[in-house]
């Protein structure tokens, strides 16, 4: 249960790190593999000039064969922590389960997010493309 804890976390953590807009868009992905789990994640960043407009973020993670009985915990535990997205301006959650994968959608529209949930985000709306590439690239996304 702890690791589906930290998996959600950084699942959360890694989507709230971003943001999008004459709009550009950054495209990365990062792969992992933990425990009998691969987890792939997009991320897709748009901007205008001046700022982030949005972020769109996919994980999805395909279990093992050994490790499927894990699917029911972890969806269960990301259900329950996507729904505080759920009464959120401009945020849009999707969580889908599969045979032997589980997929998570987030989108963030910072146009429509309240100024104090950008704040506590943690993205900086303000940051170049360059920025957030290097910022993203550092964790270990491959960014084109």
């Amino acid at each position: 249960m702890k690791k589906i804890g930290y998996l959600l976390t950084f699942v959360v953590s890694l989507v709230l790190l971003s943001g999008c807009g004459n709009e550009k868009k950054l495209s990365c992905k990062l792969e992992g593999n933990d425990l009998g789990k691969k987890m792939i994640q997009h991320m897709e960043v748009y901007f205008t000039k001046k700022e982030v407009t949005r972020v769109n973020n996919k994980i999805e993670t395909t279990y093992e064969k050994d490790y499927k009985e894990e699917i029911e915990v972890s969806y269960k535990a990301l259900e329950e922590g996507l729904k505080q997205y759920k009464k959120e301006d401009g945020i849009e959650s999707k969580l889908t389960r599969g045979d032997d994968k589980i997929t998570v959608e987030l989108s963030f529209d910072m146009k429509k997010q309240k100024e104090k949930a950008k704040e506590t985000s943690g993205i900086d709306t303000k940051a170049t493309r360059e920025e957030i590439k290097q910022n993203l690239e550092e964790q270990g996304y491959i960014c084109n």
